[in-house]
C-alpha cells in the first residue's frame, strides 16, 4: 500500500501532527512518504529516517503558500506516486486543500480521523460523530 503523509511545517520544525502521522503509517505496515511543498522542502533532513522516502515540490509558485498553487502541486505528487491513503493533519490547510484535492481527483476525504486500521477490503478510519460523540467507523 503506498501512503503519502502531507508534512507542514511550523517554526524550526514540524507540526506535531507530521509525527503522528509518519506513526500511524508505519503501524500500518508500509513505510510513508513524506511531501513537504513550498518553504517546507527546506527542512527535507528532519524526516530523513522518520519516512521511507522525502519528496520535496518547491518553487517561486510556492511560496508563499496559496491554495490554488498548492493543490495543483499536491494533485500531481498524489497521481504521480500512485497513493493509495494520503494522511493530512488537521489544520486551516488542511481545510484549504484537502476538499479541493479529492474533488480534483475523485477521490474520498474523511477528516477528523482519530485512528487507522487496515483489512483487506482497504484502510479503515475511526472519527468521532459529530451528532452524537460517539466514535464511528469508516472504510474506505
Amino acid at each position: 500500500m503506498s501512503i503519502l503523509v502531507i508534512a507542514e511545517a511550523v517554526g524550526d520544525g514540524f507540526r506535531p501532527s507530521t509525527f503522528e502521522l509518519l506513526a500511524q503509517a508505519r503501524a500500518l505496515g508500509d513505510p510513508a512518504t513524506a511531501v513537504l511543498v513550498g518553504e517546507d522542502a527546506s527542512k527535507k533532513d528532519q524526516l530523513e529516517g522518520l519516512a521511507a522516502k522525502v519528496l520535496t515540490v518547491d518553487g517561486a509558485h510556492l511560496a508563499p503558500y496559496s491554495a490554488d498553487t498548492w493543490v495543483d502541486a499536491l494533485a500531481q505528487v498524489i497521481q504521480a506516486e500512485g497513493a493509495d491513503v494520503v494522511l493530512f493533519g488537521e489544520g486551516q490547510r488542511t481545510r484549504d486543500l484537502l476538499p479541493r484535492i479529492a474533488a480534483r481527483l475523485g477521490l474520498n476525504a474523511i477528516t477528523a480521523g482519530m485512528g487507522l486500521t487496515t483489512l483487506r477490503a482497504g484502510v479503515t478510519v475511526v472519527a468521532q460523530s459529530i451528532k452524537d460523540n460517539v466514535p464511528t467507523t469508516t472504510t474506505k
